[in-house]
């Protein structure tokens, strides 16, 4: 499933000893890798570009040049060699070198003499580690979204590869996330178009900030990601000001109207070389919340108080969350599912709002999250699907056939007990089952395969439909989801960014409509902002659109599907 090769792994072996190279190849080659010797070091980066290998092994005591030097070299040049795995071994004595080493950005040093057997062991385990690494690089493009950022993949693979050194070298990595507060007030004033393009000029205005071995990463809708080098103390919370700074400084010009946006940060420190970089992006998050909820600009993580502080929080929405549900402060909004093929039926995907005790809409992911973590989540599902065939009842009685999209979650998939009760209100609202899709995450099905095949079983015997939510441009995932025959698949159109102009994006989301077809799986893409997408998706064999540019989501099934 990762794509991964099963041949041996390839080990770059440079010095210029000749004995003890002879002596570590010997040795690779009997544990069933395959070493490739280099016995003139200046060779070193057109060697390493020709060969790809899986992880390089220098000579602590090459003089032309330096092992430090030619690490340095690795490091520097470009990002795919800057991932190599690097191990040195030398002997023991020459503590300057092998500080100098390590300084310069190697994994490790052994001493081959006394360590031989542990340098096989190690060189084996982390050419597995960045196999697999390059492989989960591999499945999607190396940036993603409108502003061309690198993915989550890569930049948790900087991550990792910046934590491996941090606590020989006594120095610090700081994951900073930028939380975007007012993001839903810049939809609303701006459009998602608008905002879209806002963030982009505000990824351009943090990048303008960061050093050269900072990266940035699209981390949300309304948030980014920083991974910043060897800064702690005073010099990382004055670079945070300063991202900050930058931020807020001056308004966004979107169509000649100014708008200005509020942000907060959170932080986190690791000297620790076992961290793990999930945990490090989702703390910093976890800071950025806290930042938000105290109105704090800035706030450094602390794992205790901050988790009692997420724990309270969490108390809280789910208590609102609760409220609004017990006495009905919610409502459904439709947005229109729109044919491009001259398909005139009436076709709407739905979405709950809940309001607090003040009358202010609950930010939609909260409301899920919460309820997932709850265990309530089957309830909300329960609720909107029943409100949403009364409705297409009542527009039956109207003279409108509408067909419902409605999201469930996971658990509302796995529970035996509700194909029984769909199939009762569609009986109760005298309703033709085929009118009501019922749509779940990539990540869900793949979570519990048998069940969301034994949910699409049930689906099709009842007449309902099905549809997947993607997560991915992939054809191969494509494939897997398949075999739930569901009648729908929904992109969201930012994964397919540049689609008029990159070939390479074109090429595969071709193949992706292409094998939907072949399956009788009809494909939805969402988000759609302008009418030359429009144009772009009918050419390629997408069946239908949604998006902001054709309606928002309103709270009346009121689109004219004939103007299309």
């Amino acid at each position: 499933l990762t794509g991964r090769s099963e041949r041996a792994p390839r080990i770059l072996v440079v010095g210029e000893d000749a004995s003890r190279m002879k002596r570590i190849c010997s040795a690779l080659e009997q544990a069933q890798m395959q070493p490739v010797a280099l016995e003139h070091p200046p060779y070193l980066l057109s060697t390493v570009q020709h060969t790809t290998p899986d992880i390089v092994v220098l000579d602590l005591t090459m003089t032309n040049p330096k092992a430090n030097q030619a690490i340095k070299v690795l490091r520097q040049h470009q990002t795919e060699l800057s991932q190599i795995p690097i191990l040195c071994v030398g002997p023991d004595t020459d503590r300057a070198a092998r500080l100098a080493a390590l300084n310069s950005g190697a994994d490790m040093v052994l001493d081959d003499e006394r360590e031989l057997e542990a340098l096989l062991v190690t060189i084996r385990n982390r050419a597995q580690r960045a196999r697999v690494r390059r492989a989960n690089e591999a499945a999607t493009s190396a940036t993603a979204g409108v502003e061309h950022l690198g993915n989550r993949q890569r930049f948790l693979a900087n991550v990792e590869h910046a934590i491996q050194g941090v606590g020989i070298r006594s120095s610090a990595l700081a994951v900073l996330l930028i939380s975007v507060d007012n993001y839903r007030a810049l939809r609303e004033q701006a459009g998602m178009y608008g905002c879209d393009r806002i963030m982009m000029q505000l990824s351009r205005r943090i990048g303008g900030i960061l050093r050269e071995p900072d990266k940035l990463l699209r981390h949300s809708d309304s948030s980014f990601a920083v991974l910043a080098c060897e800064l702690q103390g005073d010099e990382l919370e004055g670079f945070a000001a300063t991202l900050s700074q930058a931020v807020e400084r001056q308004p966004f010009q979107v169509a000649s109207e100014p708008q200005k946006v509020s942000v907060s940060l959170g932080v986190v420190v690791t000297t620790h070389a076992q961290s793990s970089p999930l945990a490090l992006v989702e703390n910093a998050d976890l800071a950025a919340r806290i930042a938000r909820d105290k109105l704090a600009r800035i706030h450094v993580h602390n794992a205790v108080s901050d988790r009692a502080a997420e724990e309270e929080r969490d108390q809280s929405m789910a208590r609102q969350v609760r409220d609004a549900l017990d006495k009905y402060r919610h409502r459904l909004l439709f947005q229109p599912i729109v044919s491009l093929a001259n398909d005139e039926h009436e076709r709407y995907e739905t979405f709950l709002r809940m309001q607090d005790a003040a009358g202010k809409d609950i930010y939609p992911d909260t409301i899920f999250e919460v309820a997932n973590q709850n265990g309530f989540a089957p309830r909300i599902d329960r609720v909107v699907v029943g409100e949403a065939l009364k409705m297409m009842h009542e527009r039956k009685a109207s003279g409108h056939v509408t067909q419902l999209m409605v999201s469930i979650c996971a658990a509302t998939m796995g529970n035996p007990g509700f194909p029984k009760w769909l199939a009762e209100q569609v009986a109760r609202y005298q309703l033709d089952a085929g009118q009501l899709v019922l749509k779940v995450s990539e990540a869900a099905v793949l979570g519990d395969v048998p069940k969301a095949i034994q949910f699409a079983e049930s689906m099709r015997a009842s007449g309902c439909q099905t549809g997947i939510r993607l997560t991915r441009l992939n054809r191969e995932r494509l494939e897997l989801l398949s075999r739930l025959a569901p009648q729908f698949i929904q992109l969201d159109h930012h994964l397919i960014p540049g689609l008029a102009n990159s070939l390479e994006s074109g090429t595969v989301f071709h193949a992706v409509v292409e094998s939907a077809t072949s399956h009788g799986i009809k494909v939805i893409i969402s988000h759609v902002e302008d009418p030359k997408t429009l144009s772009g998706l009918w050419r390629r064999g997408v069946n239908f659109a949604q998006g902001n540019f054709l309606q928002e989501a309103f709270p009346e099934m009121s689109y004219n599907f004939d103007s299309i």
